[in-house]
C-alpha cells in the first residue's frame, strides 16, 4: 500500500471510525450529566424527536428517496420500536439506575446478541467457535451483573435495562438488513426516527407535561446538545461515511474501542472508578466478541497442527 492509498484509508476509513466510536462512548458521559437537569424519559424524548427533526430536514430537503411500496412503512414502524424506540428508552433507563462503565462494556455485547438474534431468525449459520464466544462474552456480562445474586439492588436493575437495550437493537440490526437492497441507508434511518418520535409519546408524555422547563439552567442545556449531535447524529452519519469505504466486519471491530475510551472518560468527568471486577468483564466480553467474529483464526488453527 502506497502512503497515498494509506493517507486515503486513515481519512475514509480509520479516522471515521474512531469518531464514531468517540461520540458513541461520550454518550453516557454527557446522558449522565443531563441527568442532573433532565430524567431518563425526557431525554429519551428530546433526543429523538431531536434527532428525527435534523435528519427529515436532511432528508427531505437534500436526499428525497421514495418509498417504494407503502407496507414499507409499516415495516420501518417496527424498525423504530427495536431501533431508537425501545432500544433509547431502556438505555437512558439503565443507564440512570448505573454506572457510565458498566453500560459501555454491555453495549460492546451488541455483535453476540445480533449473531443470536440472526441465528434464531436463520440469517446465519451457528458453529462451535461461535458458541464458545458467546458463552466467554455471557460470563463477562453475568460477572459485571453478578448473576449468581439477582437482587434488584446496586446496578444491577439498570445492567438488565441497558442488556434489553443491547438486545432490542441487535434485533433492529438484524431486521432492517433486507431493506439495505431497497433503500438508501439515511432512508431507513430518517423514517426509523419518524415513527420513533410518535411512539417514544405513550412512554414518556407524563414526564413531558409535568416537567419544569423554565426550571432548568441554560448551562444544563450544552451536555443535552452534545448527547443530541455528538451521542447520536454525528456517529450515525460517521459510520455511514465509513461504511462506504469498509466492509461491515471490519467496521464492527472498531466497537472495541468504545467501552475503553467510556472508561477514561467517566473516570475524569464523572470520578467513577474502574473496578476489577470491570476490568475482567470487559476482557471477557471483548475476547468472546473477538471468537465470534474470527472463530476460524483463533480455533481452527490450534486442530490444525
Amino acid at each position: 500500500m502506497t502512503s497515498e492509498q494509506k493517507d486515503h484509508s486513515i481519512k475514509r476509513v480509520h479516522l471515521p471510525l474512531f469518531l464514531v466510536q468517540l461520540c458513541f462512548a461520550s454518550l453516557p458521559i454527557y446522558s449522565k450529566i443531563t441527568f442532573q437537569a433532565f430524567g431518563p424519559g425526557i431525554l429519551a424524548f428530546i433526543r429523538i424527536l431531536g434527532t428525527a427533526l435534523i435528519f427529515s430536514f436532511i432528508f427531505f430537503v437534500f436526499q428525497k428517496e421514495k418509498i417504494k411500496d407503502r407496507k414499507h412503512l409499516l415495516h420501518f414502524a417496527v424498525l423504530a420500536f427495536f431501533g431508537a424506540t425501545g432500544n433509547i428508552f431502556f438505555y437512558l433507563k439503565g443507564l440512570s439506575l448505573s454506572t457510565a462503565i458498566n453500560a459501555s462494556i454491555i453495549i460492546s455485547s451488541i455483535p453476540i446478541f445480533t449473531l443470536l438474534v440472526a441465528v434464531i431468525l436463520k440469517h446465519e449459520s451457528f458453529s462451535l467457535g461461535k458458541m464458545i464466544g458467546v458463552i466467554v462474552a455471557f460470563s463477562g456480562v453475568s460477572i459485571l451483573i453478578d448473576i449468581g445474586n439477582l437482587q434488584l439492588g446496586n446496578y444491577l436493575k439498570g445492567d438488565l435495562f441497558i442488556i434489553l437495550n443491547s438486545l432490542l437493537y441487535s434485533v433492529y440490526l438484524v431486521m432492517m438488513k433486507p431493506y439495505f437492497k431497497i433503500y438508501k441507508p439515511f432512508t431507513i434511518i430518517t423514517y426509523v426516527f419518524i415513527f420513533a418520535a410518535i411512539e417514544i409519546i405513550p412512554l414518556t408524555y407524563s414526564d413531558v407535561l409535568s416537567f419544569d422547563y423554565f426550571s432548568v439552567p441554560v448551562t444544563s442545556y450544552f451536555p443535552l446538545i452534545m448527547v443530541l449531535l455528538v451521542g447520536t447524529l454525528f456517529p450515525y452519519l460517521l459510520n455511514s461515511l465509513a461504511l462506504k469505504h469498509a466492509p461491515s466486519s471490519f467496521v464492527a471491530i472498531y466497537i472495541y474501542l468504545q467501552p475503553v475510551l467510556a472508561a477514561v472518560m467517566a473516570v475524569f468527568m464523572l470520578g467513577e472508578v474502574i473496578t476489577l471486577k470491570v476490568v475482567i468483564s470487559a476482557l471477557l466480553i471483548i475476547c468472546g466478541v473477538t471468537i465470534v467474529r474470527f472463530p476460524k483464526i483463533l480455533l481452527l488453527k490450534h486442530f490444525r497442527r
